[in-house]
């Protein structure tokens, strides 16, 4: 049996994510000037770009909210790519999972 996943050593897809959301905020606004809501956007962005890339990570475990937030994504009728689309699609979606108790 060949094992694929992560060898010693390596980082966690959370660390890997973490270190692409830091990356992605200094590359987009490396004075910290920014309006937050665009920054996040943009992370946002990055973050679905980096996930649906074959091969951006080799842990084999995501975490559920990552499987939730990229199972409602992949189910949207159009799914978000845009920083502003992506960034309204998450918002709609919070305020749903609010609205219902669910978060």
């Amino acid at each position: 049996m060949v094992f694929t996943g992560m060898k010693a050593g390596d980082n966690t897809l959370n660390v890997a994510v973490a270190l692409n959301f830091l990356q992605t905020m200094q590359r987009v606004d490396p004075q910290a000037s920014m309006d937050p809501r665009e920054l996040r956007g943009h992370v946002l962005e990055q973050y679905v770009k980096f996930m649906t890339t074959p091969g951006s990570h080799n842990d084999t475990y995501a975490e559920s909210f990552h499987r939730s937030f990229f199972k409602d994504w992949s189910e949207s009728k159009n799914r978000p790519k845009s920083a502003e689309d992506i960034l309204n699609w998450t918002e709609e979606r919070w305020a749903i999972l609010i609205m219902f108790g669910l978060h």
